[in-house]
């Protein structure tokens, strides 16, 4: 319904205005006649009675479109605060996602360290060809364990 009167305003504006021009034209008639006093007194108050009746309807007009402006404007206050709540939900939830990225990263890196460790260990117990199993060259790896966690961060901190 506000959308309807916000379309009719400019009409009404339009005539408004129009009327506006009007009250002065017949005011300017109305002076022209009295100057000429060649009409009778009923048809210059009939005259002057019609142009009353114009510049009422005129102020009905006008006031009914400031009231029309007060309640737009009101409108337009409340989507503006509307819409200030809306974009602060979605920056909250842009951090919430960042937040959320973050973790996911860091975990993701977790699991891929867990996987270089597991693989570590298995190269330590698995046999060197499959299907022999020597439990000396076991023994001999696991000897060598000590200087695996300075490889292993060597290889880490090189990118491989």
């Amino acid at each position: 319904m506000k959308s309807e009167q916000l379309q009719q305003f400019p009409a009404l504006k339009r005539e408004l205005e129009e009327k506006d021009d009007l009250i002065a034209s017949l005011a300017e008639q109305l002076a022209a006649a009295r100057e000429n006093a060649t009409g009778s007194t009923s048809q210059r108050d009939e005259e002057l009675a019609q142009l009353r009746r114009e510049r009422d309807q005129a102020l009905q007009d006008s006031a009914w479109l400031h009231e029309f402006n007060v309640d737009l404007e009101g409108y337009k206050k409340t989507m503006e605060g509307q819409l200030e709540q809306a974009d602060n939900k979605l920056a909250e939830q842009l951090h919430t996602i960042q937040n959320l990225n973050r973790d996911i990263d860091r975990r993701d890196k977790e699991i891929l360290d867990l996987e270089e460790g597991g693989r570590a260990v298995l190269d330590i117990v698995q046999p060197l060809r499959q299907g022999q199993h020597d439990s000396w060259s076991v023994v001999k790896r696991l000897k060598d364990v000590h200087e695996w966690p300075k490889t292993f961060e060597k290889k880490r901190s090189a990118g491989g």
